[in-house]
């Protein structure tokens, strides 16, 4: 990528920060907080901040964020950042603690968009994510609704897919003694995952995309971030667990108390 910054990534610029606002509080990915030009604020993840927490926590956040698109749940918006030192990272928009809350009970039962719970949990199977707690559904405030409420963001992807040290090449393996009630850690998750056309539309969905266009999404992963080798192990991955979705899901189904063991 040019020092300017000025190459397209994945259809995208990337932004140059010129902040350095200090690191993020908890969590295991040394993300940072930055300002760009416009004194846009970002959370950012990048490979030697993330270290500890394996080699591939941005590659993971950009194909969770963007699969996640393709099935039209929302997350948040989010750039491509070149850092002050020269390194470039996956940015997530800060958001203002006043405008958004983790997921909780009293919270869940405000959300004017509760369906996404099970388009998200689909997603999460899809992409082995072990790290879905209720401070990863974001929930944001609906400022300019009437009616008031929030409304959910699927958040955080850090953990998914190539979690740790994983070796690309044997995902199927390393999944296939998961147990599947490690991709559903959030109670409200769990609760508000219910028989409707949102939870049937995303298995049709993921079932559906064309196997180039799920390989496009992951040869947009940054060539710094990961190789090409291990993109095409991904890829491979991603597309064979999209194929077999709907009995993966049926699988988990008892994981599940509103779906009473139906059939998808």
């Amino acid at each position: 990528m040019p020092a300017s910054g000025s190459g397209l990534l994945a259809g995208r610029v990337p932004r140059r920060a010129v902040v350095d606002l200090g690191s993020a509080p908890g969590g295991a990915t040394g993300a940072r907080f930055v300002a760009t030009a416009d004194q846009t604020e970002f959370i950012v993840k990048s490979p030697s901040a993330s270290a500890r927490a394996g080699p591939f926590v941005a590659p993971n956040e950009l194909i969770g964020v963007q699969l996640a698109a393709m099935l039209e749940i929302p997350v948040l918006p989010w750039e491509f950042i070149l850092l002050p030192g020269g390194e470039l990272g996956f940015g997530s928009l800060r958001l203002d603690s006043a405008d958004f809350a983790p997921m909780s009970d009293s919270i869940a039962a405000q959300l004017t968009n509760s369906t996404e719970f099970c388009a998200v949990a689909v997603l999460d199977l899809w992409i082995c994510n072990r790290d879905r707690h209720g401070g990863n559904l974001l929930a944001r405030r609906n400022r300019h609704n009437q009616g008031g409420g929030y409304s959910m963001l699927a958040n955080d992807h850090s953990h998914a897919l190539l979690h740790g040290v994983a070796d690309p090449a044997q995902l199927a393996a390393t999944y296939a003694t998961v147990p599947p009630a490690q991709f559903f850690r959030c109670s409200q998750l769990l609760g508000g995952v219910v028989p409707c056309s949102r939870l049937g539309d995303t298995l049709d969905l993921v079932e559906s995309l064309p196997r180039e266009t799920v390989e496009g999404v992951v040869a947009g992963v940054p060539d710094a971030w990961m190789k090409q080798s291990a993109r095409e192990h991904v890829a491979r991955f991603l597309t064979d667990r999209a194929r077999n979705i709907r009995v993966l899901m049926q699988g988990c189904v008892p994981l599940f108390p509103s779906l009473n063991g139906i059939t998808l």
